[in-house]
């Protein structure tokens, strides 16, 4: 194993496990993540779960965890993204709706117009019919 903290141009040092697993203190922590040994001492305060966590796997062989961490996160955020995209897809049918409803009145007061016209006219023309058939004469307004 490789620890990582090296300078530029030097080669990486090599590690076996009873090296890593004499880094266990509160003031020098190692771990070793895929095989590269990582000295964490100076960053487990800045740790997202605490410093805690990296304390307790301190010396040991942290893949897997850090790998089901980065699955949690990668859940985590898939989740948020389909919640989105279905409020999106709600806020979307909810428009064509509203679109729609719309459109359906609009044509219901062209026919409401359409047939007050219509009637309108039958009256008219019924009304100047019968007056013509009576002899008198209509004025038609």
């Amino acid at each position: 194993m490789c620890k990582t903290d090296h300078e530029r141009g030097q080669p990486m040092p090599v590690y076996n496990w009873d090296d890593v697993r004499k880094h266990v203190t509160k003031e020098d922590t190692w771990i070793v993540i895929d095989g590269l040994v990582y000295d964490v001492t100076r960053w487990k305060h800045k740790h997202p779960g605490g410093q805690k966590i990296l304390s307790n796997q301190a010396g040991q062989d942290c893949t897997k965890c850090s790998l089901d961490k980065k699955r949690q996160v990668i859940e985590a955020v898939a989740a948020t993204v389909l919640a989105a995209a279905a409020v999106v897809v709600v806020d979307i049918i909810v428009v064509l709706v509203v679109v729609a409803a719309a459109v359906v009145i609009v044509v219901v007061v062209v026919v409401v117009v359409v047939v007050v016209v219509v009637v309108v006219v039958v009256v008219v023309v019924v009304a100047v019919a019968a007056a013509a058939a009576a002899g008198t004469a209509v004025a038609v307004v």
